[in-house]
């Protein structure tokens, strides 16, 4: 991990892989990044309805 003093975190974190490879490892829990929660991704997806007017 790298710090570049500009965001918000102290940290960030470099994957060589694309958006789209890095949010899918992450919610099959096939890749963990440190800056998620542990419990980040469970097992039960939950869905919350929201009413647009």
């Amino acid at each position: 991990m790298e710090s570049d003093g500009v965001s918000r975190s102290p940290e960030h974190h470099i994957y060589s892989l694309s958006i789209t490879d890095f949010l899918c490892k992450i919610i099959t829990k096939k890749l963990a990044c440190d800056a998620f929660p542990d419990d980040f991704s469970s097992d039960a997806a939950t869905f919350i309805s929201v009413k647009v007017e």
